[in-house]
């Protein structure tokens, strides 16, 4: 006997039942069934645990196999407070941390997370969005449907965009420099602006740099600020919150590529020999590459400036950059 409580949803040749699948041998009948019990036969109309009227167009035996146990999708309308509370923590660095959790919200950006190596715990969507995104039909996941007002209590974002994810953060790998020896890698010092690292992280996608390693003085990668900033970059870039001094350190035991110090006032860029390989080391919004680290570039490179303003934004710079080394190569 199996359980179908009162609903049943007719698949071509199948039976979807909660969460088994059963096959339709023999069906004789135009009209939904819905019943409380079932077993492998109806008998004069009735079912013969239940005795639920069934519509008289059900002549026939109805014979269900087990195929196959799946799991089905989540989906939860009732948002409680302390669900809200505990998402608004996430906001929040420190909760980030202890948790291993971070936000992500928009449709671009969910879906990109959602193909990649990036887990989902939870998916927070406006019940119209949810139906049109054939996308959140995954079987794993788990869905809440909010209103608006819900959704706007738990996003970061001034106008909240419909859908909001609650990813896991993942587990540190072991950096080992010799894994990126022939790619061209960015280095970011001390970048506070999560606007400029998150629209850095695009630029890296945008110009097929894997990589990016971050001090750790750097804002917070998992910043909402930061993963919004990169629409959904952040899904393809290795980011590696590092101890940039000790890895430039262990780069001088082995055969490595330049590094190159985006500076004021040096060396043109454009009249420069590039290397399809190495690090570009880009340094704070206003104070640039730090002392320590200025001992381990090997090429100072500059941007050449043809008017009057004093510095270029940092994601600016580093667009450039990546688009001249791009373009050498």
């Amino acid at each position: 006997m199996f359980d179908i409580g009162f609903h049943i949803a007719f698949i071509e040749n199948s039976v979807f039942v909660h969460n088994h699948i059963f096959v339709k041998k023999e069906i004789a009948f135009n009209k939904f069934f819905c019943g409380a019990a079932a077993t492998q036969k109806t008998v004069n109309g009735k079912h013969p645990d239940s005795h639920r009227e069934v519509n008289n167009g059900l002549a026939a035996e109805l014979h269900y196999f087990c195929l196959a146990k799946i799991k089905p999708k989540r989906i939860y309308k009732l948002m409680t407070k302390a669900a809200i509370k505990q998402v608004r923590l996430l906001h929040q660095k420190k909760y980030r941390d202890e948790k291993g959790l971070f936000i992500a919200e928009g449709p671009k950006i969910v879906n990109d997370l959602l193909n990649s190596t990036y887990k989902a715990k939870e998916i927070f969507a406006t019940k119209e969005f949810r139906i049109q995104s054939r996308w959140l039909s995954g079987s794993e996941l788990r869905i809440h449907e909010v209103n608006e007002k819900e959704l706007e209590s738990i996003s970061a974002l001034t106008t909240p965009n419909r859908i909001l994810g609650v990813f896991e953060i993942p587990s540190s790998l072991i950096l080992r420099p010799s894994s990126f020896a022939s790619e061209l890698v960015l280095a970011l010092d001390d970048i506070r602006d999560p606007g400029n690292f998150g629209t850095i992280i695009r630029i890296a996608d945008w110009f097929g740099i894997n990589h990016i390693l971050c001090s750790e003085t750097c804002v917070d990668v998992y910043n909402p600020k930061v993963v919004q900033a990169s629409m959904g970059s952040i899904a393809r870039v290795e980011l590696h919150c590092v101890s940039l001094e000790e890895i430039f350190k262990s780069l001088r035991k082995e055969p490595f590529g330049q590094i190159y110090g985006a500076v004021m006032n040096s060396k043109n860029i454009y009249t420069e020999n590039l290397s399809s390989k190495g690090i570009i080391l880009i340094g704070n919004e206003s104070r640039g590459i730090s002392e320590n680290l200025m001992q381990y570039v090997t090429q100072k490179i500059s941007i050449p400036n043809f008017g009057k303003a004093d510095s270029l934004n940092a994601a600016i710079a580093t667009a450039v950059i990546c688009s001249e080394f791009r373009r050498k190569h």
